[in-house]
């Protein structure tokens, strides 16, 4: 997934959203390079610094804003799947809001990161506890019936996923196309 050619090659302004931004650097890099031709949105479940120009909405990835249906020409993440406790309705959200035609680019992960899990220090010990054990049963069922998850969208698309050497995904270009699903793995 080249996401300056994505950019480059579409002719009106594009609405782009970086899903688990953090401080949204790819976002305001992207401003630099292509003011005013994108409209950045990040989000991301804890407040960072960011730059001016960018929509930054605290929220997870597993609930976006319902006025966003359809809403993004162009979904990134990098990484910030395997932080997520439900990554595959986080995926079925992504989806939903990108308009039909949109491109979804995403680096999951690999099933040795698995074991990684990001909370807050603040919380109870019992509290990161039972995080952890949610994000460990999500992730694994993630990995385990990725294709079921990509079966399970109410539209159609046109997608090539990566997978590790354990067979679990870690990259995934999707095309929303509105009808028919043909899946690809390399």
């Amino acid at each position: 997934f080249d996401l300056h050619q994505e950019i480059s090659s579409r002719k009106k302004t594009l609405r782009v959203l970086d899903v688990g931004c953090g401080d949204a650097s790819v976002l305001s890099e992207l401003k630099t390079i292509y003011e005013p031709r994108i409209e950045a949105y990040g989000i991301s479940v804890l407040e960072y610094p960011h730059s001016h120009g960018i929509t930054y909405l605290i929220c997870p990835a597993e609930v976006m804003p319902e006025e966003w249906n359809e809403y993004f020409d162009i979904v990134v993440t990098h990484q910030a799947f395997r932080y997520m406790l439900n990554p595959s309705a986080a995926l079925k959200e992504c989806v939903r809001v990108l308009k039909p035609g949109g491109v979804f680019g995403g680096y999951i992960g690999t099933e040795y990161q698995k074991q990684r899990v990001f909370y807050s220090q603040k919380l109870s010990a019992e509290l990161r506890a039972e995080v952890k054990r949610v994000f460990l049963e999500n992730k694994t069922q993630f990995n385990d019936n990725f294709q079921q998850v990509l079966q399970s969208f109410a539209t159609g698309f046109v997608a090539d996923v990566s997978y590790d050497e354990n067979h679990c995904p870690y990259n995934i270009y999707l095309v929303k196309t509105g009808n028919k699903r043909i899946i690809r793995s390399s």
